[in-house]
């Protein structure tokens, strides 16, 4: 008898525009806090004198830095919508029966 809820719960997880936007806001955030961390590393190579670091620095906090925490905050937003669905239906899909 759990298989309703299932679907049900399946389709309101789904991001809805309110929740896009949100994911959006925190993508954009997020690259740009990347930016900002490869913009310091990059000034501090400059500062100690060695160009090789400070270009290594900034492309690694570019090329992975801000995908990452993209990524994390991606997952963290779902699964704080996620969990306010299951708040407003009363627990998990598999509890009801």
């Amino acid at each position: 008898m759990t298989e309703p809820c299932c679907r049900a719960a399946a389709i309101q997880v789904r991001p809805n525009a309110r929740t896009s936007w949100r994911l959006l806001k925190a993508t954009a955030l997020t690259a740009l806090l990347g930016m900002g961390v490869a913009w310091v590393a990059y000034l501090f190579g400059l500062i100690n004198g060695d160009l090789f670091a400070s270009g290594l620095s900034f492309g690694l906090a570019v090329i992975v830095g801000a995908p990452v925490w993209a990524a994390v905050l991606l997952v963290g937003l779902c699964w704080a919508d996620a969990r306010r669905w299951d708040r407003e239906h009363g627990g998990e899909c598999g509890d009801r029966q």
